[in-house]
């Protein structure tokens, strides 16, 4: 693993004050999954860096890039409402959701989508190769197993952002009382993704292809 501290600053432009906005960047090139939580309003990625436990870093945010192997954490500086998705070319679809502050009690993000046009609340979890959607809201949204553990949504939308006819996993979830599906690293890896900590916001594009991995766990 690569840690560049400082590695470089992107300047955006404010959209409500025109004024400068800067992202200070840290960019982690990393060969697996580091999963980023929060302690005490600080954004920790798992994992050994340099050595240490972790990487704590305060008002951060997160960039995540799987697919290329990088996660960059993020500090903004005076950028007001400004659209921080920086890696956007002219006319790029992208979706904004907003987001609860994570806390001790609840470092996981975690934000509402829909199944067949049925709301559930899906968690953020890099740490799971693969979503799944949870046994009791496949059921509330006429979602059936085909016998493998997997099953064909006709609909998943997240944001702006509707996937159609997708296979992805279907089981018991350990954390059913918090979230009725693991957005997991399968949908990182096919999305780039910067969880802003300062505006409280996700901003995500799709980087093309499948979504999820519906491959059964072994």
């Amino acid at each position: 693993m690569r840690v560049h501290n400082a590695l470089l600053a992107l300047a955006l432009s404010a959209a409500s004050t025109q004024s400068p906005c800067a992202l200070a960047v840290c960019r982690l090139d990393v060969l697996k999954t580091l999963p980023v939580t929060m302690r005490d309003g600080r954004a920790l990625v798992s994992g050994q860096i340099n050595g240490a436990d972790g990487l704590l870093v305060p008002d951060a945010g997160a960039f995540y890039d799987l697919a290329n192997g990088v996660i960059r954490l993020l500090r903004a500086h005076d950028c007001g409402s400004s659209v921080l998705a920086y890696w956007l070319k002219p006319g790029q679809f992208y979706s904004i959701l907003d987001f609860s502050a994570a806390t001790a009690q609840t470092p996981h993000i975690s934000r509402s989508a829909s199944v067949n046009g049925a709301a559930i609340r899906f968690m953020l979890e890099p740490g799971v190769p693969a979503t799944i959607l949870g046994a009791r809201a496949a059921q509330a949204a006429a979602v059936r197993s085909d016998g493998t553990g997997t099953a064909v949504l006709a609909s998943f939308k997240i944001g702006d952002e509707e996937i159609r006819n997708a296979r992805l996993r279907v089981g018991e979830l350990p954390v059913a009382d918090s979230a009725d599906m693991l957005l997991g690293a399968d949908f990182l890896r096919s999305h780039r993704i910067y969880l802003s900590g300062s505006q409280g916001k996700l901003y995500f594009t799709h980087n093309g292809g499948s979504v999820f991995d519906p491959a059964p766990a072994p």
